[in-house]
């Protein structure tokens, strides 16, 4: 099962080593379960996953969301 588009892995492929390093693992681990290769079974997977997705949303955030800030002014529309 693919976890990720060949364009987000793409985005995430910087962040392996970095993540393997938190979770005390190797960046090839994050990569396999960024590709799909390894399913997120275990805790340290979904924690490597969630992660992910975290990071990817950053990069890449979603263009149907826009920002509308938070004032007085915008609380009765």
């Amino acid at each position: 099962m693919q976890n990720f588009t060949k364009e987000e892995q793409k985005v995430l492929r910087g962040v392996h080593a970095s993540l393997g390093r938190k979770y005390g693992t190797s960046g090839r681990y994050v990569s396999f379960i960024a590709a799909g290769d390894r399913e997120a079974n275990t805790r340290l997977a979904k924690s490597i996953l969630k992660d992910l997705k975290a990071i990817l949303e950053i990069l890449v955030p979603n263009k149907s969301k826009t920002f509308k800030p938070q004032n007085k002014e915008n609380e009765n529309e």
